[in-house]
């Protein structure tokens, strides 16, 4: 009985799946408290995240069942994993880059598919919560000031989920909208501090779409699937237009929260841009200064350019089209639950925040970027278990 049990998902999918969240736990309390704390787990991140993410994947994806469905988001996995490996091989790469992009392959294909219980959602709200009370009035502790605002904008997007799956339950659906905008506001006052300008760009981003945006705008799926499209394009765009304009001195510089325009990001977009010009199949790699020796910093500073520099134009396509189907997916969730559509307004400004900086690589911020992408599926979710 207890190995029936088990097999047919009930102890199994208990237990593993909270193995799952403490993972999450361990890389948001060791990464987002100390800096000594995440000096001692950035190492391990990379490969807590993939752990985590091939977990739930067994946990809940029956592959047979999607092999012989031939599902064609779970089949381009594997041919982007092929991919990566020969990149690997051609550009002189570190085998490191492959458990980021295995994690984040599997953060975008499991984001509709996964049922996970609300004590889930409720504990990392708790552990989030816990985390952004320790940012409340210390200084950076060694972090630097982006990294410090990043930290509480991701901390308070993890106390989201939790929350609005409580008080969704309660019939409070306004009180979550109120707490959304509060909890911002916490983050943009010690964002602005710190004068993390990103940062700042993204919660305003937020803002711009939970209060502008009615949610009868939400229901219309042409529009909705043209402003992801749109948020995609000129998530990778934008760069690329920055150098342009730097490089023309279209905007001359000048001086915005007491920093220049710029910021040096032009130049760094700008050398990595000339490095995967040379190489745009494959990828530079992890070897920067192999590629590029005169590079500012070994980071891109913009999450879909990092897929498209350090991966290769296949590899970012794939990431691409996958990012594009679990975004319009959740259209029709969004237009109907004002709980789903904040959730979703605060994806849009993480991914605002990544256009500046590759923060959405990282682990401890894209598994909490991927818990509020399951949180759009709920409903799917439930309405499916209520027909079983």
């Amino acid at each position: 009985m207890l190995r029936d049990k088990w097999f047919a998902g009930g102890k199994r999918l208990a237990i593993l799946d909270w193995i799952a969240m403490m993972g999450i736990a361990v890389c948001l309390a060791g990464g987002y408290i100390k800096v000594e704390y995440y000096k001692a787990i950035i190492q391990y991140m990379p490969l807590i995240a993939t752990c985590v993410m091939i977990l739930l994947c067994f946990n809940h994806i029956n592959w047979v069942d999607q092999l012989n469905d031939r599902a064609w988001d779970f089949l381009i996995i594997p041919i982007g994993i092929i991919v990566e490996m020969c990149n690997i091989i051609l550009s002189h790469s570190g085998v490191g880059v492959l458990l980021n992009l295995i994690s984040f392959f599997l953060i975008l294909y499991l984001a509709d598919k996964i049922k996970l219980r609300p004590w889930h959602y409720y504990f990392i709200a708790i552990v989030s919560a816990g985390c952004l009370l320790t940012w409340v009035g210390p200084d950076v502790r060694g972090y630097n000031t982006n990294m410090v605002a990043m930290m509480i904008m991701i901390l308070a997007a993890g106390t989201m989920p939790g929350l609005g799956i409580w008080l969704d339950k309660k019939k409070l659906e306004w009180g979550y909208f109120a707490y959304t905008i509060l909890i911002t506001l916490l983050a943009m006052n010690l964002s602005w501090k710190q004068r993390a300008r990103c940062v700042m760009a993204g919660i305003a981003a937020f803002w711009a779409v939970s209060i502008l945006i009615p949610r009868c705008i939400w229901r219309i799926k042409a529009l909705y699937n043209s402003a992801v499209l749109v948020l995609l394009s000129g998530s990778i765009l934008f760069p690329i237009g920055y150098v342009y304009v730097w490089k023309h001195e279209i905007i001359k510089n000048f001086i915005v929260f007491n920093k220049n325009f710029y910021s040096g990001r032009d130049r760094v977009w700008d050398l990595f841009l000339n490095a995967f010009a040379k190489e745009p199949l494959t990828g530079i790699g992890s070897d920067i200064y192999g590629k590029i020796p005169d590079a500012i910093f070994t980071e891109v500073h913009n999450g879909l350019l990092h897929f498209l520099v350090i991966y290769g134009l296949i590899i970012f396509l794939i990431i691409f089209v996958l990012w594009f189907r679990v975004l319009k997916k959740a259209q029709k969730n969004a237009g109907q639950s004002l709980v789903i559509k904040q959730n979703v307004c605060m994806a849009v400004g993480l991914m605002v925040t990544s256009v500046f900086e590759n923060f959405i690589v990282l682990p401890a911020f894209n598994l909490i970027y991927f818990l509020l992408l399951t949180s759009f599926f709920i409903p799917e979710k439930s309405e499916e278990t209520n027909k079983i």
